[in-house]
């Protein structure tokens, strides 16, 4: 991100992001995935305006939510 950064103020800025998510309640995971389905991530990201592929997933997980809520 910064090219005249050192390896370890890199490392340091990583740790600093993750701390400061999990204390906004968040939690970074990885996931692997077909490439067609980051595809679909993507296109659903582009036509909501959304910022990350992230907001996708929570925002399909919420109404995935709802709906079996709905249903019970």
């Amino acid at each position: 991100m910064y090219p005249s950064e050192s390896a370890e103020a890199k490392r340091q800025r990583s740790r600093d992001l993750r701390k400061r998510m999990r204390a906004a309640g968040m939690t970074e995971i990885v996931l692997v995935l077909p490439t067609s389905c980051v595809d679909q991530l993507d296109a659903q990201k582009s036509r909501q305006g959304l910022r990350n592929r992230g907001q996708v997933v929570e925002q399909l997980l919420s109404e995935g939510s709802s709906a079996d809520r709905q249903t019970a």
